[in-house]
């Protein structure tokens, strides 16, 4: 009888803070980013905060024109809702920010992030509370009506030349949406830290990565070395290599151990370890 194999766990929020990231790299001197911002207690912790630090300083991208000096960031993977519990807990975090931070209430915004389309939430929020919500752009709901501005994103609707980070931040991508990051990344970004945001395209869009490897060698080839992998595994030129690259990545995401790994694909220990080290290395 087969193993039982553990589900893959993407680590979605290090991908999210990679996505973010790049998405306003061009503002980088005026705004600082935190992961996780601790709030006074366990469990109370900020998805991504963002502190803009010079506030005469206007912020042309369309994710960042709400900006004021402490903005708020609660993200849904692809596999979540933006739903209405969700939102009370950005709103509680935004709250909770208030009262242990000598800072002004207007000094704050709320932005909600994620895949779906937040259609219930929207509903909510006019019905309930009475905001006026309007899509000042594709995928951007501007929340009025509150002391905070708020904004929802949609992250999928996000036009591709502006967002490509967080637009493809998700678990269906096609082989052309893989390749124009790698793209990207090499022309444009080529020093940039964004391990966690490549191994969760790489997870969650494994059966797009094994279509590489069948259609487009040379993507493949660049998705193993944007990877950072091993240079025994990812040798160009090497078919056997590459065959083998795929199947040990699959095994890894499946959480096979590495010792069966190794014995399964007959090759080392050490660089299948090697490997999974490299894939599970998180952003600095």
């Amino acid at each position: 009888m087969p193993k039982t194999k553990k589900k893959e766990r993407i680590d979605w929020h290090s991908a999210f803070y990679d996505a973010i990231r790049q998405e306003l790299a061009e503002y980088s001197d005026i705004l600082h980013f935190e992961r996780e911002h601790q709030l006074n207690y366990e469990p109370f912790r900020i998805d991504v905060l963002i502190i803009k630090k010079h506030a005469e300083v206007t912020i042309n991208k369309n994710i960042a024109k709400i900006f004021r000096g402490c903005n708020i960031f609660e993200y849904k993977n692809p596999k979540e809702t933006m739903g209405i519990k969700e939102f009370y807990k950005l709103y509680g975090y935004a709250c909770l920010y208030f009262s242990i931070h000598d800072i002004s209430l207007l000094d704050i915004t709320l932005t909600m992030v994620g895949t779906r389309n937040p259609r219930k939430l929207i509903n909510h929020l006019r019905k309930q509370r009475g905001y006026r919500i309007n899509e000042t752009g594709s995928g951007v709901y501007e929340v009025e009506g509150d002391i905070f501005p708020i904004q929802i994103i949609e992250s999928k609707k996000l036009p591709k030349d502006e967002n490509i980070w967080l637009e493809s931040l998700r678990d269906d991508l096609k082989i052309e949406g893989i390749t124009k990051i790698l793209e990207i990344r090499e022309n444009t970004y080529p020093t940039a830290s964004i391990q966690a945001y490549l191994y969760a395209l790489v997870t969650a869009n494994f059966g797009t990565i094994e279509e590489m490897k069948n259609m487009d060698k040379k993507s493949f080839l660049e998705m193993i070395s944007g990877l950072e992998l091993v240079d025994e595994i990812k040798e160009e030129g090497r078919e056997e290599g590459i065959e083998l690259s795929v199947k040990i990545i699959y095994e890894l995401i499946k959480q096979t151990p590495v010792v069966d790994i190794a014995e399964m694909y007959k090759t080392s220990v050490q660089k299948v370890d090697q490997l999974r080290t490299a894939m599970m290395q998180e952003s600095a």
